[in-house]
């Protein structure tokens, strides 16, 4: 393939220019300079970040990086100059942070981190994979939609408002803008939301990793979840009376004796996170700590016009009857509470008989909710601990949802009398106590 004049005729000072760009941006860069680089997902040389089209204004756009001289146009994989151009005299410096394309978060679904982070087909990541969600991710799920990071931000429009998706119409995202406005001015953020990458408020794109991709946004420059003091088993402490069971994850059998507790039978990986032989689970990060960073506040949610709860989910303490603060998903509650104030739970968190347990489980922000994007409204999941396919139809039509880790055996009446009897936040939701759940 003849390449462009202007490719031919560079001359030496512009090869100089290269080089001493890029020596720059290592010694000053804490993205490149970071150690920890090489171990990211973008960083990886086997399949790390590769863009297959480059956009350089005096060379033809579209042109597939193969087709360049030594097989590349801008490094190998993994290399930085796949999001940061600082080959080209005439293009470098035009974006922010010398970036391949311009921090535009107008839009749900077209902006920098979206130029990869979509469907295979159409992004610019050489051999993109689909990029699912949680519940197929973690969950099991042998499928969904959205099948990628774009789709799931795709449930509200750039004006936060409700759009119809996946056959839903009450599916829910996070919402960018509110996210660079939350972030304004704190943990070292802009002061001016414009110049903020919302995805940053969760991902250092220098740090992440597949199995452990989050930072919390007060303490950007550390990978969550990795390390000690930041999985669950930390967070859900008390020995036998408060601990942290990971959902199990489909196919296993809804309701089913955990193969685990069967003395002599080596169990398969019927849980979200951990090796199959450990039911407790140990690698499972503390997501509680990561989401609380913001949510112990209330958000403001253009989608619903208003203020999101604040949430507590770590007091403790008081009888089961009496309005203490907290969240009984959280650490709020005592061991040995009566079966109905807890709800006749399924495995691995109870069983569906009376009686009185003395062992109370804390459930992790993830287990319930999808982090970007959901068919469903508060972005719940449709997959959760073995059971698939869960949708919500309306506003509050939570009983599918609800009954993967409840059985309906106390007040039959209340659960199925009327059209709305599968309208569990009703009655129940985070926040507000009241004698048998957290009552809106």
């Amino acid at each position: 393939m003849m390449q462009p004049e202007s490719y031919q005729t560079r001359s030496l000072s512009t090869m100089v220019f290269v080089a001493v760009a890029i020596f720059v941006c290592v010694l000053i860069w804490p993205c490149v300079a970071t150690a920890g680089y090489a171990d990211s997902a973008h960083g990886d040389d086997t399949s790390g970040v590769f863009r297959r089209i480059v956009q350089v204004p005096d060379w033809p756009l579209g042109v597939d990086c193969t087709q360049w001289p030594g097989g590349t146009c801008v490094g190998t994989k993994g290399s930085c100059a796949h999001c940061h151009d600082t080959f080209d005299p005439d293009y470098c410096g035009v974006n922010t942070l010398m970036l391949f394309a311009d921090l535009d978060y107008d839009s749900q679904w077209d902006s920098f981190c979206i130029s990869c982070h979509k469907g295979p087909a159409s992004s610019i990541q050489d051999g993109m994979p689909n990029q699912y969600t949680y519940s197929v991710n973690r969950g099991g799920a042998p499928t969904g939609c959205p099948a990628n990071i774009r789709g799931s931000f795709r449930f509200v429009d750039e004006a936060g408002a409700q759009r119809d998706q996946c056959g839903s119409t009450v599916g829910s995202s996070h919402f960018l803008d509110d996210i660079r406005t939350a972030l304004a001015g704190q943990w070292g953020f802009d002061s001016d939301p414009a110049n903020i990458n919302p995805c940053d408020a969760c991902h250092n794109p220098h740090l992440a990793t597949q199995e452990y991709p989050c930072s919390k946004p007060s303490d950007h420059w550390e990978v969550w979840g990795d390390g000690s003091g930041e999985k669950m088993s930390d967070y859900a402490t008390g020995g036998y009376y408060l601990n942290y069971y990971p959902p199990y994850k489909y196919p296993f059998p809804l309701g089913s004796v955990p193969p685990e507790s069967v003395v002599g039978l080596p169990p398969p990986q019927t849980h979200e996170w951990g090796p199959a032989s450990e039911y407790w689970t140990p690698d499972t990060p503390d997501y509680v700590t990561l989401c609380l960073v913001c949510h112990q506040d209330q958000q403001y949610s253009t989608r619903l016009s208003r203020n999101l709860l604040a949430i507590d989910w770590s007091s403790t303490g008081g009888t089961p009857s009496a309005c203490t603060t907290g969240d009984r998903h959280g650490k709020k509650g005592e061991p040995g509470a009566a079966d109905p104030y807890y709800g006749f739970r399924t495995e691995p968190y109870g069983s569906g008989t009376a009686g009185t347990w003395t062992e109370y489980q804390v459930v992790m922000c993830t287990d319930c909710h999808d982090p970007h994007g959901s068919p469903n409204e508060f972005l719940l999941r449709t997959c959760v601990n073995g059971k698939d396919g869960i949708v919500v139809g309306g506003p509050g039509q939570w009983l599918d949802f609800c009954t993967a880790c409840h059985y309906l055996t106390y007040g039959t009446h209340y659960h199925s009398d009327g059209p709305t009897s599968d309208r569990c936040p009703d009655c129940h939701g985070h926040g507000n106590c009241t004698g048998f759940g957290e009552g809106f």
